[in-house]
């Protein structure tokens, strides 16, 4: 195989409200939790390159307005 395409196998240990969490974000978005963790590990690595840039990221409303930001990256 690939050594670009070989899987890793992570084991994670989480608290029971993490992943109460987990299998709600699930379920609302009818994928399964690795989906939700590979899609949260790509947003992350956006907000942090971002962060080391100076720029912050932003919530916005249906009509593009900041309604809050997310600090902490």
């Amino acid at each position: 195989m690939n050594q670009e395409h070989q899987l890793v196998c992570l084991s994670l240990n989480m608290s029971p409200e993490l992943n109460a969490k987990l299998e709600k974000m699930s379920a609302d978005s009818h994928t399964d939790k690795t989906d939700i963790l590979k899609k949260a590990i790509f947003l992350l690595d956006i907000a942090m390159e971002n962060t080391k840039k100076g720029n912050r990221i932003a919530i916005l409303d249906q009509q593009n307005h900041q309604v809050g930001d997310i600090s902490g990256v």
